[in-house]
């Protein structure tokens, strides 16, 4: 059996536009995001907290959704507007200005040439005749203490010389100092910049509020009328399923529709847009794209409430994405099966 060639050969009547369905029905949650959630709870995680992984960075490994540091905290800042989470602590991290990366390599530099020709050690003064120098220049052949000024041997500390801590000795103009600039070399983009020029990020140390978490699952069970309408159909429905990618991660989406060779023939993505931030929905609807692109799916609907901006739109057709508008909430999703009646037997023709 083929797969179908996109969202023309199942709405012969779309003509590539997206779909303002005529029956409501509800929107149930980002299928990813659901997998977070159902991790949570079945997981019972009280706390999710930002950890540092090696060639990685910081990373918050309780979560399925995002990939990189800066998509989880994009959903975690959504899951917290829900009041899925509340914020309990959080960890200053350091953050490349150009990239936003955290994985930095640290160098000295003069703070008067700007060499980076720098070494460090304690440093001594000697009382007698006011030289200061780091430790290893007053050391002698034999491993007493000589001050290389004045010629004279350093005896007793606190009589003779001072330990004064730490300093850093520049290599090129020889200045001692006690403090040092520092220089940042990103290893993501390559660029350079000062301790100034960082940005400073918080990521949050959250906790898990149980309780609204239960209530927003329990919501979301209602799915189970779609998938019941379309097993009467013969139709093999999969609420929240999962598949592997070529990647190898597993992409969970709220539902799953196979064949009769148990291939999976198209994939169902619901989310709730957020009109007052585009980047809400590109963010939602491009890793939509990439999943299905990972998992070689071909068909995709994607149910937006209540509708999803023009270019987004756009977006989605040009990738083969079907979209579906709804402004109500109702819990049974005739439209939405109806759509995926046509592509199973559009399927079946093609076979």
């Amino acid at each position: 059996m083929s797969h179908l060639s996109g969202p023309a050969s199942f709405l012969a009547n779309n003509n590539g536009k997206s779909v303002k369905c005529g029956r409501p029905f509800p929107i149930l949650m980002h299928g990813n995001v659901h997998s977070d959630l159902m991790n949570f709870r079945t997981k019972n995680i009280s706390t999710l907290e930002p950890k540092f992984e090696r060639k990685k960075g910081y990373r918050y490994n309780e979560l399925d959704h995002g990939r990189t540091l800066r998509e989880q905290i994009f959903f975690l800042n959504e899951y917290q507007k829900k009041s899925w989470l509340s914020e309990k602590d959080a960890v200053a991290v350091l953050q490349c200005p150009h990239c936003s990366s955290d994985q930095l390599c640290i160098s000295f530099q003069c703070q008067l040439c700007s060499s980076s020709n720098i070494s460090r050690g304690t440093a001594i003064q000697h009382d007698y005749c006011g030289n200061i120098d780091l430790d290893h220049k007053y050391v002698s052949p034999d491993g007493s203490l000589l001050c290389r000024k004045c010629k004279k041997a350093l005896n007793a500390i606190g009589v003779d010389y001072l330990r004064l801590g730490s300093y850093y000795k520049c290599g090129k103009c020889g200045a001692l100092l006690p403090t040092i600039s520092h220089h940042y070399q990103c290893f993501e983009c390559g660029k350079a910049s000062t301790q100034e020029e960082l940005k400073i990020i918080r990521l949050p140390i959250y906790s898990v509020n149980h309780e609204i978490l239960k209530e927003t699952l329990d919501r979301g069970s209602n799915l189970g009328a779609t998938v019941t309408e379309l097993k009467k159909l013969g139709i093999n429905a999969i609420p929240y399923g999962s598949i592997s990618g070529l990647s190898k991660i597993k992409h969970t989406f709220p539902l799953l529709i196979f064949d009769n060779k148990e291939l999976p023939l198209l994939v169902v993505e619901i989310i709730e847009s957020n009109n007052n931030d585009n980047n809400y929905d590109e963010l939602n609807l491009l890793s939509f794209i990439a999943r299905c692109n990972d998992a070689k799916i071909i068909n995709k609907v994607l149910v937006v409430k209540p509708s999803l901006d023009e270019n987004l739109r756009h977006l989605a057709e040009i990738n083969g994405v079907v979209v579906i508008e709804s402004k109500t909430d109702d819990p049974v999703l005739l439209g939405l099966v109806d759509i995926i009646k046509q592509a199973v037997h559009k399927a079946l023709e093609i076979a």
